[in-house]
């Protein structure tokens, strides 16, 4: 029989009363006094004219796939020419690795004409062009010449190379922790520059031929002369021969479709693990400053400069080492967003992802972008400025940030943001409050932080922010995503409603809603009643509660809450219609839970029934699978409030949490 701890385990794996962790949304927005953030930028380097190799990377689609013409393009531009390939204008520059103009070329081979596929076999030292990939290379120019793109031994001088190998291999292997390095990988010292300006090139091979698809017995690595000439200092080469062994590495561990996958995963991881375990090189300098200059431009869209996206989740506490694998597993099975979600992005990731390209300008770890061999640099950030009546947007595409200087001359400031926003605000004195926090704010600029008497809203209290500029940053994650800063008068801001007059009364909720897909799904819940005063004064009673029934892929179960939640709420002074907001525990009054208890059933595989017992019980019980089920059941999630409808969303955090939704009943 299955022990009731190993249910329970496997429950909270995947995630099974998480929402215990949000029903009530009690973070506090902390308020900063002092001096507003300096109107004086910090100098940075005017942004340069895009190279040639920067224009044509920038025709990767939001999909991460190119068209014909861009791969030919590029192959134009780091390998060699080719009929009909037409690169776009602009200055050199150097080219690590060619190894992507070559992927993207094979993906569109069926696209090309016989002449531009006899150029391609030409430019990478062979000949015979076949129709299919796997035929490409048939006949090879010599029977053991270094530039053939598949090899089974070295070639040419490759003794440095070779020597510097089973240190590069055992680091890549260690850090990734998903078995040792491939023991098929082999050097070739090319005689002549094969694929334009880049240095080193990487194929995954069965034998002596490239492959798109299926199992790689190993790799050739190609040294070319840009290289092998001495051109470059030991210490780059070290570092190029890493991103090259973690192409080999990455083929090894997901077949020859590696070389199909999105160029922002095949160049971008090897280009952040360079960085990690590389001495920095002047080139993946030139890649950061294009990332720092690019906030808009959305990761699925990106190749080398997506090393910032790996680098940001590595700040913000994801082992990314141990995510590359299943990242490239899941963006193999189902795409870039599943690629995406597999690297588990915190809410840490995308709450400073947007403000990190500050720079420093702002105090903070969140307003400072961290990155192995980061150069000092800032890029420039644009600026706006929003009046009495007048609102400014600051807008984030999928997979992107953004971000601005907001000069704030209006007499109270409210930042709305839409939904799935993520992101921070600066306040005053190194302070800062994330969007969430903000949304239930309204801000003062002036003297005057409360309504006046006569008004409609006399007495009522605003935080105060210093007036001047501010900074936003946003991002949506997988969805576009933007923060709408709301300039009013304090006259016209004391005439309105509050949001207050919404969430005020007596709700029942009729439904709660959880699903993870591939994991579970939940739903259930209705008959829990709340009560909220006017002066903030909140009980919620889960006596009457119908189970929760869940539905995951290796147990089924039911579960209610028991007991009582007390205490008082810091009610919103407005929001936008439909706006989030958070509803806060008033300072000196924590919601009380401690009367709070879950009863989980288990149905399958098994039957069994654990509880009543309180969260804290609960999670002990759970041992070390008990991370997504919080001692403390509040403190997370925003809110809407619309007629007789209040909604509670879970953080992105917890995707176990999903949504209330409630109804007024009185």
């Amino acid at each position: 029989m299955i022990g009731a701890r190993r249910i329970l385990r496997a429950m909270s794996r995947a995630g099974l009363l998480a929402a215990a962790g949000g029903l009530l949304a009690t973070t506090v927005a902390g308020c900063g006094a002092g001096q507003g953030a300096t109107a004086h930028e910090a100098a940075h380097r005017p942004a340069a004219p895009p190279t040639a190799w920067q224009r044509t990377l920038n025709q990767i689609k939001p999909d991460g796939k190119v068209s014909t013409g861009t791969a030919l393009a590029a192959f134009a531009l780091a390998i060699g020419p080719v009929p009909g390939a037409r690169p776009p204008a602009g200055r050199a520059q150097p080219i690590a690795s060619g190894t992507l103009a070559v992927q993207w070329v094979f993906q569109h081979w069926s696209a090309l004409t016989h002449r531009q596929r006899d150029a391609v076999l030409a430019d990478l030292g062979a000949s015979g062009a076949k129709t299919k990939l796997t035929s490409l290379i048939r006949r090879r120019v010599k029977a053991a010449g270094p530039d053939i793109p598949c090899l089974t031994a070295d070639a040419g001088p490759a003794g440095p190379y070779r020597a510097q190998v089973a240190g590069i291999e055992s680091d890549i292997a260690s850090h990734m922790g998903d078995g040792p390095f491939p023991p098929d990988v082999y050097i070739a010292v090319n005689t002549r520059q094969l694929e334009g300006n880049s240095k080193m090139y990487t194929y995954g091979c069965q034998g002596t031929a490239p492959v798109s698809d299926g199992p790689v017995s190993g790799c050739t690595i190609h040294v070319n002369p840009a290289v092998s000439a001495g051109s470059f200092p030991a210490g780059d080469v070290h570092d190029f021969l890493i991103h090259e062994f973690t192409h080999c590495y990455l083929f090894a561990k997901l077949g020859g479709a590696y070389g199909q996958m999105p160029s922002w995963y095949v160049e971008g991881a090897p280009m952040w693990a360079m960085s990690v375990l590389g001495n920095g090189s002047g080139l993946e300098s030139s890649y950061w400053l294009t990332y720092l200059d690019t906030p808009d431009a959305p990761l699925f869209s990106r190749a080398y400069t997506a090393i910032g996206y790996f680098a940001h989740l590595a700040e913000t506490g994801t082992d990314v080492w141990h995510r590359l694998i299943p990242m490239g597993e899941a963006i193999l099975a189902g795409g870039n967003d599943a690629g995406w979600q597999a690297a588990h992005p915190t809410a840490d990731f995308l709450d400073s992802w947007g403000p990190g390209y500050a720079e420093g300008r702002y105090p903070g770890a969140a307003w400072q972008t961290g990155g192995p061999n980061l150069p000092a640099y800032q890029g420039p950030v644009p600026q706006q400025s929003v009046a009495d009546g007048q609102t400014v947007t600051v807008s984030a595409p999928a997979t992107a940030v953004g971000i601005s200087h907001v000069d704030l001359d209006a007499q109270v400031v409210q930042f709305v943001s839409s939904a799935g926003a993520s992101g921070r605000i600066s306040l005053d004195g190194g302070g800062d409050v994330t969007l969430d926090q903000a949304a239930a704010t309204a801000y003062a600029t002036g003297s005057q932080a409360s309504c006046p008497s006569g008004s409609a809203d006399a007495g009522a209290s605003l935080a105060r922010i210093s007036s001047g500029q501010h900074y936003v940053g946003v991002t949506g994650g997988l969805q576009a995503a933007s923060v709408q800063v709301e300039g009013t008068s304090l006259a016209s801001y004391c005439a309105q409603k509050t949001t207050a007059s919404c969430v005020v009364g007596n709700w029942t909720t009729t439904r709660i809603q959880v699903t993870v897909p591939g994991k579970f799904t939940e739903a259930g819940g209705a008959g829990v009643t709340m009560h909220i005063s006017a002066d903030g004064a909140t009980g919620i009673d889960f006596g009457a509660m119908s189970p929760i029934d869940v539905s995951a892929t290796t147990f089924t179960a039911s579960y209610v809450f028991g007991g009582q939640v007390t205490g008082t709420l810091v009610l919103p002074k407005s929001a936008s219609a439909g706006g989030r907001f958070d509803l806060t525990a008033a300072p000196g009054s924590p919601l009380d839970y401690s009367s709070l208890t879950a009863t989980v059933h288990v149905t399958s595989p098994a039957s069994l029934t654990i509880g009543p017992l309180s969260i804290s019980e609960l999670a002990g019980q759970m041992g070390a699978g008990a991370s997504t089920v919080p001692t403390s059941p509040a403190g997370e999630g925003t809110w809407t409030c619309s007629g007789n409808t209040l909604i509670n969303y879970g953080p992105p955090s917890l995707p176990g949490y999903g949504t209330w939704t409630w109804t007024r009943t009185g």
